[in-house]
């Protein structure tokens, strides 16, 4: 379209300041993508996209439905991130669950409760042995992890009874 056939605030001009208006209307075009970005961006983070939400939250079981665990997909480096483990106990008089896989290279463990009876490591492993008074119920251990690093991990929680969850969890810088 030729600049004579356009409405005066669509042609270039050169008072009282040089203008194009070709530039300019690619500017504006420009700008309102990036307000739409932005606004996805803020509307990601609302729904847990890069820490706590209903994007980030998850809850895995094992096969056999004896071990639930609840914690983010996503997280933050050097930020607390908190797990929690349901078991199903029966007529057993101690519990047994091993933390493997990523947590101990990539997490720092800040709080677990209630204190276990007995823990160690051996082969890579966290292993927590903790005594069960009320049997046949569900039985709660809550975890406070802080990652060290970021990427993305994998890590597996087993009982006893080899009933094991493996869940992935991806952390940002």
């Amino acid at each position: 379209m030729d600049n004579d056939q356009l409405p005066d605030d669509f042609r270039s001009r050169d008072y009282p300041v040089k203008e194009n208006m070709r530039f300019q209307l690619f500017a504006w075009k420009m700008q309102k993508v990036g307000f739409l970005l932005l606004f996805l961006f803020i509307f990601a983070a609302c729904l847990g996209l890069f820490s706590q939400g209903i994007l980030s939250n998850a809850s895995t079981a094992s096969p056999g439905g004896n071990m639930v665990l609840e914690y983010d997909r996503f997280a933050r480096n050097t930020t607390d991130t908190n797990f929690i483990v349901r078991v199903r106990v029966g007529k057993e008089n101690t519990l047994d669950v091993r933390l493997s896989g990523d947590i101990l290279d990539n997490y720092d463990i800040e709080y677990l409760q209630p204190l276990p009876d007995a823990s160690f490591i051996s082969n890579k492993a966290l292993n927590i042995r903790q005594s069960i008074t009320q049997k046949d119920s569900w039985y709660s251990i809550y975890l406070t992890l802080k990652p060290n690093k970021m990427g993305y991990f994998t890590n597996v929680i087993t009982l006893s009874d080899n009933e094991k969850i493996t869940f992935s969890q991806l952390v940002y810088p």
